[in-house]
């Protein structure tokens, strides 16, 4: 765990997790922000009671989960939007044709990549 400013962040990462939301959901942490990443999910899920299939260490497998202080309920849409853009903003640098299909889904072209 660490500590920068007044934020506690902790990084975790395990070799295989049903679901890294499912963990993080159920993990107890005193931290701000917690990262969980991994190699590989039995049971990844996505929106609506689909799953998130992926082979072992092909992806980038992770959640994090945010305890926003200052944020109420009714406004943590802004931290999705902000997630979304952030990792629009890197891939940018890497690829063309990326875009976002508001809530939380990144697409490269057509492609879905990923949901935030």
């Amino acid at each position: 765990m660490n500590k920068h400013s007044d934020l506690v962040l902790e990084y975790k990462n395990l070799k295989e997790v049903s679901s890294t939301n499912d963990f993080l959901r159920d993990y107890d942490s005193i931290a701000d922000i917690t990262v969980l990443s991994t190699s590989y999910q039995t049971k990844g899920r996505g929106q609506m009671g689909n799953t998130w299939i992926s082979n072992y260490g092909e992806n980038a497998l992770f959640s994090i989960l945010v305890r926003p202080v200052n944020l109420k309920a009714a406004e943590s849409f802004v931290l999705s939007q902000a997630m979304a853009l952030s990792v629009k903003e890197v891939l940018d640098g890497y690829l063309n044709g990326i875009s976002i299909k508001w809530p939380n889904d990144i697409y490269c072209g057509d492609k879905k990549i990923c949901g935030t």
